[in-house]
């Protein structure tokens, strides 16, 4: 039996920057022990576990550590997050990109919903920072109460990227890993075959601060347009059952979606995209992503539920970069 209660994977090309930080925010996570597991993705310099872990400082369970595994050569987040998988051996595997933090019940929370459910998978909420940490938008699971597969098949319900989620290892590897035909896509994919398993835990409460960059894989728009197509083609059939045909407006608006979260006008993106202006109202009114977007987009704008926000990304930002003696701030409140 593995000692740890949980894997989490963290891939990494050429991402020292930030990865210092997230791997604290795992480190100090209060359920443990935890196998930190980061993949360097063929950096151009190498990392050193030992620095890693000097630079993590004591961790809040004694036993969790961090190793480095190193692939030769760039092969892309989803054979990182393969690799990593592939050399876990505890129960759950979690994952986590570089750039990103967890605040500090995020983990707890998430496996105490599942051991109550029964679940195989949970997800989480989402804050999005900028890099100064200034919040600007905030997103959790509110669409998938009664059809989570076919919520995913319309549009990618699930927050925080690749950095939200926890499984069953086992289950994980049944299905297949993370399909390394994709780049931009490939969390949002095994995200289908596990929903198609069957519906995640949801807690709330658990968050995870998601740092958006120059560099960051979420804002290369053009590669997201192409490689979104693709996932059509795979999951043609099953979309066709559900109803949903090549341009449908949930996926088709998600392009809009990740263009307003980075500050650019949705309705300036979407008036570039085949979608009439009357479908697009439609999105807004009916569609599960849509009245979860523009719900939580009013919510950010009420003071009160600002504040809670950047209250949580300011402890979850301590919690990351704060000495040792620092590493657990007291706890905020939730949003409303």
């Amino acid at each position: 039996m593995s000692p740890f209660a949980v894997a989490v994977v963290v891939p990494s090309h050429n991402g020292r920057a930030h990865l210092n930080a997230t791997v604290r925010s795992i480190a100090r996570q209060r359920e443990g022990p935890i196998d930190i597991i980061v993949v360097d993705d063929g950096s151009a310099t190498a990392y050193d576990a030992d620095e890693l872990a000097a630079a993590m400082g004591p961790p809040a369970n004694p036993t969790t550590r961090v190793r480095v595994v190193r692939s030769a050569t760039n092969r892309g987040v989803a054979a990182a997050r393969n690799i990593g998988i592939a050399v876990a051996d505890a129960e759950w595997v979690a994952f986590c990109d570089d750039d990103d933090l967890w605040a500090p019940d995020k983990l707890a929370i998430q496996l105490d919903a599942l051991r109550t459910s029964g679940a195989a998978w949970a997800v989480s909420s989402e804050i999005g920072v900028y890099e100064d940490h200034r919040a600007f938008s905030f997103a959790e699971l509110r669409s998938c109460d009664s059809d989570c597969f076919g919520a995913l098949l319309d549009a990618n319900v699930v927050p925080c990227g690749g950095s939200g989620v926890v499984a069953r290892r086992e289950l994980v590897v049944a299905l297949g890993g993370f399909d390394e035909t994709f780049a931009q896509y490939a969390d949002w994919d095994l995200n289908l075959r596990l929903a198609k398993h069957g519906p995640p835990a949801n807690p709330d409460d658990a968050y995870v601060v998601k740092v958006l960059h120059g560099a960051a894989m979420s804002t290369r728009l053009d590669e997201l347009r192409a490689e979104l197509g693709r996932l059509h083609g795979k999951w043609a059939t099953e979309r066709a059952l559900h109803g949903f045909g090549a341009d449908s407006i949930g996926t088709i608006c998600w392009i809009g979606v990740l263009a307003r979260d980075q500050g650019i006008s949705q309705w300036r993106t979407m008036a570039t995209l085949p979608v009439p202006w009357r479908m697009r109202l439609k999105w807004l009114l009916k569609s599960p992503l849509g009245r979860s977007q523009t719900a939580h987009r009013l919510a950010f704008r009420r003071r009160s539920n600002a504040a809670v926000l950047d209250a949580i990304v300011a402890r979850t930002v301590a919690f990351a970069y704060a000495p040792s003696t620092a590493a657990n701030p007291p706890a905020a409140a939730t949003p409303e």
